[in-house]
């Protein structure tokens, strides 16, 4: 009996068995992990992107008169490289003139001077500081007036002219001026047809003063018969 009791009190009083290793290891890498969480949680802010803090026209601004420029403030020091920025009408039509400029975390580009009134808005694009592009639109209006289109003018019918009555002395010099007729019909021949007619004239002159000629000679020249009678008769 007392033996019994003995080993009951033994059992009782033993000491606790030491944990075993892998529960150690379990332990010490739900440590490191909730550290590294907790600090991760602690340097998140610090790695945040870049954020628009403020611009010209802000969002939802009416404008009159149009808007020089465009300025673009960020939370910190952007990169540049990779800036772009549009500002165009609700045609789509580019109102941007010249090339962005960066000054810390400033961007500033500059405008046309011609921008009507109506809708618009900045379309803009840059790199934070942390090396991630950040982008977002700005919608603004401006209100000046769209001139009136000046009304187009018909052109007038010109007054008739009275018509032109001739003077005394109209009539008189238009009846004095004698008939545009061809002076070919009146004139006598030209020189060129008298020349062909005294050659004309002149050769039948040498015809018939040759054949006179002809006709004299053998009048008056004895023939070859009448040469042999008188030498016969000698």
């Amino acid at each position: 009996m007392r033996l019994i009791e003995s080993e009951n009190m033994f059992s009782h009083t033993s000491p606790a068995r030491p944990h075993s290793p892998r529960r150690l290891r379990l332990a010490a890498a739900a440590t490191a992990l909730g550290v590294l969480l907790a600090a991760g949680a602690a340097a998140a802010p610090a790695f945040a992107h870049d954020e628009l803090v403020a611009s010209t026209p802000a969002a939802d601004d009416a404008l009159d008169p149009a808007p020089t420029e465009v300025t673009l403030t960020f939370s910190d020091n952007i990169l540049e490289v990779g800036i772009e920025v549009s500002v165009t009408d609700a045609t789509g039509t580019e109102y941007v003139a010249d090339t962005p400029v960066v000054d810390g975390p400033t961007v500033t580009v500059g405008l046309e001077s011609d921008m009507p009134g109506g809708s618009y808005q900045t379309d803009w694009r840059v790199v934070s500081s942390d090396g991630h592009p950040i982008s977002g639109t700005i919608p603004f209006t401006v209100t000046t007036p769209v001139p009136a289109e000046e009304p187009t003018t018909t052109a007038t019918p010109d007054a008739e002219e009275p018509p032109v009555v001739a003077t005394p002395s109209d009539e008189a010099s238009e009846s004095a001026a004698p008939p545009n007729e061809d002076a070919s019909t009146d004139a006598g021949p030209t020189g060129g047809q008298i020349a062909l007619i005294a050659g004309i004239v002149l050769a039948v002159l040498i015809v018939i003063a040759a054949a006179l000629l002809i006709v004299a000679r053998r009048r008056g020249t004895p023939s070859d018969v009448d040469r042999d009678a008188r030498r016969d008769e000698i």
